[in-house]
C-alpha cells in the first residue's frame, strides 16, 4: 500500500497545486452525471406513477354469458356482442341485442363476489374532451374515476377538480387553482369507437393538480354518473388485486357477461392448458403456444437490450473522449515527474498508477459533485411541477452511475497511463515527450482497414437482408443474431473511427509548406497523445452529427420531394384535430354544395385568416376550398363498418395469390405486372392531413387546384381530360393506373359475420387517370360518391397563395394558430424542409468549446514552446502563424473525415428504390434522396477550422519570451 501511495503522491499535489487545471476534468465528468442522476431521478419517479395508475387488467360487460380467446380482443357473448376477427371491433348478434345490453347492468360488488375478497372493481370511464382556459384551449383525452378508489398519492382529487398533465397544464398556461372550463365530446372505449353518453354541457373545474403521467383525470359524476351508464356503453371496469388474475377467474367472469384482458395473461399463453380453452378458441391457443417466444425470454428482450447497450455505449465512447485531453494534457505536463520517480526506483506500474490517479480522482470529485447536482435539481424540478406526488430514488441506480464516472475517468487516462510508463529515463528528465509518432506502424492502420471491412460488410447484408420477414420463431432467432451484427457494428464503427486518429495524426506531419504549417504539423505529431485526444473528441462528435443530419435531411427531401411533384406547393391545409374522431362532422353527398358545407367554421376561419396574413399579406381575402374524405357509412349502434373502395379490376385477387404462393420462385407475368403496379406503388405519398389507406377526396373540378399542375408532372390535355371527367360525374385516379374510359368500381364492407370483406355497392363510371402517381389517392365527384353509397366526412379548408410554402411559414402559422386554439392545425402540401442550421451551430459551439478548453489548459506548454523556437531566432508573427496552423489543423482533421463518413454511413444505411418485372418503380427508395448537406460541410468543414485558427492564432502572445536574445 506504501508504495502505491508514493505512487499517487505527485498526482495529489498537483491537483492540489493547480486545482482550476483539474476542475476542467472535475466538470466534464459531473455534468454528464448530474444529467443522468436527473433523469433517473425524473423518470423513476414517472414509472412509479405509471404503475401505481396503469390498468393491467380490465373487464367489460358484453353480454350474459361470453366466451372469449385468452387475449379477450376476440369473444362471443350471449344476448351481446361478438368481435369481428378481422377488425377486433364488437357488432351485436342478433337485431335485439341492443335493447336487451340497455337494461344488462354489473356492479362492483359482483365482479368482487365473483373474484373474492382479494380483488378490487373500479369503474373507469374515457372521453375526449376540450379544455378551455384564458382563450385558450386544447382537445385531451380525460379519464374518470368511479370516487371510490382515488389515484394513489397525493394529492387526492376533490369531486371539483381536476388532475392536468403537464403537457396540457403546459399548453392551456394553467397552474393548479386555475378555474378551466371542460367539454366532453364522446364517451366509451376508445377500442370499440362506440359512442356512450354525450355530456356536451361545458363544466367548470379545478386545476388539483400536474401529474407526470400520460392522461387527465376527474371523479365521478363529474362528467357522467355511474347510473347513466349500462353495458352498452362499453364501460371500463379495472382489476386489481393482491394477486394475479388466472385463467379460471377469466371464465368466471365471462359466466357473467364480462369479457376479460389480462396483461399477465395475454403474455404467456403458454401457462393455459388447452383442454380448459373455449372449444372455438383452442386451435388459436395451440397455434400461440407453438411459436410461441415467452414475453421476457432471451429472443424478445435481447435485440431492444442490444439496441440500448449499443446506443449508451457509444455515448460513453464520445464522454470518454471528450474528457481524456484533460488527462494528456496533465500527463504531457507531469513528463520530467514521472521519469525521476522512475531514476528512485519507481517501475511502470507505479507510473501508470500515478496517471490514473488523475483519472480516479477527477471521477470522485465529479461523480460526487454531479449527483448531488443531480438529486438537488430533480427535487426542485419535481417538487415545483408535481407538487404532492411521490418521488422515487432509485439508489442502484444512482450508485451505478457514480461508479461508472469513477470507472470512466479512470478509463480515459489509461492511454496517457500507458504511454507515460513506456517512455525512457533521460528523455523524460529532458521533457522529451514519449509519445511522439516519428514513423508509421503497422497497428495505425487498424481503424482504417476495420472501416472499410465494417462498410463492405454492410453492402453485403444490404444486398441479402431488404426482404426479410421476421415472423416465425426459427425467424426471431436469426432477427436476435441479426441485431447482434447490427448492434456490433454501431459499436465498431465508432471504435475503428477513434482508432483511425493516430493515422490522421501522423499524416499532419507530411505537410511540407509553408513553413508555419510544417512546424505545425510536426508539432502535432510530436505530441501525438495530445493531438489524438483533441481530435478523437472532435472527429466522434462531429461523425454522429452528421450520420443523424444527414439521415434526417435525407428523408425530409423524400417527402418534400414527393409532396411537391404531388400537390401544389403553393397551398395549406387547415383541419381540426377531430377530423379522424368519431365525432366528425360527416355531410351526404348531396349537400356539399350546399352554403353549410361550403362555409368553415369559425375556428377554422379564424385559421384561415392567420394563413393568409402569413403567406400573401398584401391579400386581405384569399379564396379557400372545402375538403371532404370518404366517410364511413352510417353506423347502428353497434354495427361500426370499415369500407375499402376501389377499382374493380381484378388487381387485389391476383396480387393475393401472387404473395400468398408457397413458390419462392413466383413471379407476376408482365401484364398483370403492367395493370397492377399501382397497387404495389409503396413509398407514394398518403398526406397525414387526409388520412386513411385509400386517400380518398369527394368533390368537384376545384379539387384540382391542389394537385401540381406543372406541365412536367401533368399535361394541359390530361389536366383537361380529368376536368372533363369530374364535371361528367367520374373518378379521377392515379397516373399508374393504365385505364380510362368508364371503369367498374366497388365498395366492399367488413362486417363482423363475414370473414371475407363484402360488395356493398358497385358502380361503372367515367375515370380519368390523371393525378401524379406518386400521390396513391383518388378524387371522386359527388355524384359518383352518390352511386357507390359514399358519405362525405370533412376535413377542412384549403387556401392556396402565390408562391411555394416554406418552413419558416409553417412555423409562425402553428406558433399564432396555437395561441389560439390547439386542436386546429394547418399542414403545407409540400412538406417544406427545415433547415439544420440550429443543430450544426449547437454542435460548432461545443467543438470550438473543447478547443477553448484546450488552449486554456496548454498556456504553459504553449509558452515553453514557443519561448524555444524565440531562441532559435523566430519571429513572433511566425509563432502566431504556427498556433494558428496548430489548432486548425487540427479541427480540420477531426471535421473532415468525420463529415465524409458520416455521409458514407448514412448512405449504406437507405434503402434503394426497387422495380417489378417491366423494370417499372414499385417502391419509391430514399437512397437516391440522399445528398451532400451543403451547410453542414461548410460549417464544420470550413467555418469551424478557421475560427479555430483564429482561436490559435490570437493565443499565441506576441510579447517578447526571452530577454537573453539579441536580434
Amino acid at each position: 500500500m506504501s508504495s502505491i501511495t508514493a505512487a499517487i503522491r505527485p498526482t495529489i499535489r498537483d491537483v492540489r497545486k493547480h486545482p482550476f487545471r483539474s476542475l476542467a476534468a472535475i466538470i466534464l465528468i459531473a455534468i454528464p452525471v448530474a444529467m443522468a442522476s436527473f433523469m433517473l431521478i425524473i423518470g423513476a419517479s414517472s414509472e412509479q406513477f405509471s404503475q401505481l395508475t396503469s390498468i393491467k387488467t380490465i373487464a367489460i360487460k358484453s353480454g350474459t354469458d361470453c366466451e372469449q380467446d385468452y387475449t379477450g380482443w376476440l369473444y362471443t357473448c350471449k344476448d351481446g356482442l361478438a368481435s369481428n376477427p378481422e377488425t377486433y371491433r364488437p357488432t351485436p348478434l342478433q337485431e335485439d341485442s341492443a335493447s336487451k345490453l340497455e337494461n344488462q347492468k354489473i356492479s362492483r360488488n359482483d365482479i368482487t363476489a365473483a373474484l373474492g375478497d382479494d380483488f378490487h372493481a373500479e369503474l373507469r370511464a374515457s372521453a375526449t374532451a376540450i379544455f378551455e382556459i384564458h382563450g385558450r384551449s386544447v382537445q385531451e383525452s380525460v379519464t374518470q374515476l368511479d370516487g371510490t378508489h382515488l389515484l394513489p398519492g397525493n394529492p387526492d382529487i376533490p369531486t371539483d377538480g381536476v388532475v392536468l398533465t403537464e403537457d396540457t397544464a403546459s399548453r392551456l398556461g394553467a397552474k393548479i387553482g386555475d378555474k378551466i372550463q371542460i367539454t366532453s365530446l364522446t364517451w366509451g372505449d376508445s377500442n370499440t369507437v362506440i359512442s356512450a353518453v354525450n355530456s356536451s354541457t361545458p363544466k367548470t373545474l379545478t386545476v388539483s393538480s400536474i401529474s407526470p403521467g400520460w392522461d387527465n383525470y376527474v371523479l365521478a359524476p363529474t362528467l357522467v354518473s355511474d347510473a347513466q351508464v349500462t353495458s352498452k356503453h362499453q364501460a371500463t371496469w379495472s382489476i386489481s388485486g393482491s394477486r394475479e388474475i388466472t385463467w379460471q377467474d377469466v371464465k368466471t367472469l365471462n359466466r357473467l357477461g364480462i369479457v376479460v384482458r389480462d396483461q399477465n395473461i395475454s403474455q404467456h399463453p403458454d401457462r393455459i392448458d388447452p383442454a380448459d380453452m373455449y372449444e372455438q378458441y383452442r386451435e388459436d391457443l395451440e397455434s400461440s403456444q407453438t411459436d410461441f417466444i415467452p414475453h421476457d425470454s432471451v429472443f424478445s428482450e435481447l435485440p431492444f437490450l442490444l439496441f440500448i447497450l449499443s446506443f449508451y455505449a457509444v455515448g460513453g465512447l464520445l464522454i470518454l473522449a471528450v474528457i481524456s485531453p484533460v488527462f494528456a494534457i496533465a500527463t504531457s505536463r507531469q513528463t520530467a515527474v514521472y521519469a525521476l520517480m522512475r531514476s528512485q526506483g519507481a517501475n511502470r506500474r507505479h507510473i501508470r498508477l500515478a496517471v490514473m490517479a488523475y483519472g480516479t480522482i477527477a471521477g470522485l470529485i465529479g461523480g460526487t459533485i454531479g449527483i448531488t447536482v443531480g438529486i438537488l435539481a430533480a427535487l426542485i424540478h419535481w417538487k415545483s411541477t408535481f407538487a404532492g406526488w411521490p418521488i422515487a430514488f432509485n439508489a442502484k441506480w444512482l450508485i451505478l452511475s457514480f461508479v461508472l464516472a469513477v470507472i470512466g475517468s479512470t478509463i480515459a487516462a489509461a492511454i496517457p497511463a500507458f504511454l507515460a510508463a513506456r517512455g525512457s529515463i533521460m528523455s523524460g528528465v529532458e521533457k522529451s515527450q514519449p509519445d511522439r509518432l516519428r514513423k508509421w506502424r503497422k497497428w495505425m492502420a487498424i481503424g482504417p482497414i476495420g472501416l472499410a471491412v465494417l462498410a463492405i460488410a454492410k453492402m453485403v447484408e444490404n444486398s441479402i437482408t431488404y426482404d426479410w420477414d421476421f415472423q416465425s420463431t426459427s425467424d426471431e432467432v436469426l432477427y436476435t443474431l441479426y441485431s447482434i451484427a447490427s448492434s456490433l457494428g454501431t459499436l465498431g464503427t465508432v471504435v475503428f473511427l477513434f482508432a483511425s486518429v493516430p493515422a490522421l495524426i501522423f499524416a499532419l506531419g507530411a505537410v511540407r509548406k509553408p513553413l508555419a504549417a510544417k512546424l505545425a504539423g510536426r508539432l502535432i505529431r510530436r505530441q501525438a497523445l495530445k493531438s489524438s485526444s483533441i481530435v478523437a473528441a472532435i472527429i466522434g462528435i462531429v461523425f454522429v452529427t452528421t450520420s443523424f443530419i444527414v439521415m434526417d435531411s435525407t428523408y425530409a427531401l423524400e417527402n418534400h420531394t414527393i409532396a411537391t411533384d404531388s400537390f401544389n406547393e403553393k397551398a395549406i391545409v387547415v383541419t381540426p384535430s377531430t377530423r379522424f374522431h368519431e365525432t366528425a362532422q360527416t355531410v351526404p353527398v348531396d349537400k356539399l354544395s350546399s352554403d353549410e358545407s361550403q362555409t368553415p367554421s369559425p375556428q377554422i376561419k379564424e385559421a384561415l385568416d392567420i394563413v393568409s396574413k402569413v403567406i400573401a399579406p398584401e391579400h386581405e381575402n384569399l379564396p379557400t376550398i372545402p375538403l371532404y374524405a370518404k366517410g364511413e357509412n352510417e353506423p347502428s349502434s353497434y354495427d361500426l363498418d370499415i369500407s375499402s373502395f376501389s377499382l374493380d379490376d381484378g388487381c387485389v385477387k391476383k396480387l393475393d395469390e401472387y404473395y400468398q404462393s408457397s413458390d419462392p420462385n413466383a413471379t407476376l407475368d408482365s401484364e398483370t405486372a403492367r395493370k397492377c403496379r399501382y397497387h404495389r406503388l409503396s413509398g407514394a405519398h398518403s398526406p397525414s392531413w387526409l388520412g386513411g389507406s385509400d386517400s380518398v377526396l369527394i368533390g368537384g373540378v376545384e379539387l384540382l387546384q391542389l394537385i401540381n399542375t406543372n406541365p412536367n408532372t401533368i399535361s394541359e390535355a390530361t389536366l383537361a381530360q380529368a376536368t372533363k371527367v369530374l364535371e361528367a360525374g367520374g373518378i379521377v385516379g392515379s397516373s399508374a393506373i393504365p385505364l380510362s374510359g368508364d371503369q367498374p368500381f366497388i365498395v366492399e364492407t367488413f362486417l363482423s359475420e363475414d370473414k371475407k370483406p363484402k360488395v356493398s355497392a358497385k358502380a361503372t363510371v367515367p375515370f380519368s387517370a390523371a393525378l401524379p402517381e406518386e400521390f396513391s389517392g383518388w378524387i371522386i365527384s359527388p355524384q359518383a360518391a352518390e352511386k357507390l353509397g359514399l358519405s362525405a366526412s370533412y376535413i377542412g379548408h384549403a387556401v392556396i397563395g402565390d408562391r411555394p410554402i416554406t418552413h419558416d411559414d409553417m412555423t409562425e402559422i402553428s406558433e399564432r394558430i396555437t395561441t389560439k386554439n390547439n386542436f386546429i392545425e394547418a399542414h403545407a402540401l409540400n412538406n417544406p424542409m427545415p433547415s439544420p442550421l440550429i443543430p450544426l451551430l449547437f454542435i460548432s459551439a461545443i467543438i470550438l468549446a473543447i478547443i477553448g478548453l484546450i488552449i486554456v489548459l496548454s498556456l504553459a506548454q504553449v509558452r515553453a514552446q514557443n519561448e524555444q523556437l524565440y531562441a532559435l531566432g523566430a519571429p513572433t508573427k511566425l509563432m502566431r502563424r504556427v498556433g494558428a496552423f496548430y489548432l486548425g489543423m487540427m479541427a480540420l482533421v477531426g471535421t473532415v473525415p468525420a463529415v465524409v463518413l458520416g455521409h458514407i454511413v448514412a448512405f449504406l444505411l437507405l434503402d434503394p428504390t426497387e422495380y417489378d418485372e417491366n423494370g417499372e418503380v414499385i417502391s419509391i427508395g430514399n437512397l437516391e434522396f440522399w445528398h451532400v448537406q451543403w451547410q453542414l460541410v461548410v460549417m464544420l468543414c470550413l467555418v469551424v477550422p478557421l475560427i479555430a485558427a483564429l482561436m490559435g492564432y490570437c493565443a499565441t502572445r506576441s510579447n517578447k519570451y526571452l530577454s537573453y536574445r539579441q536580434d
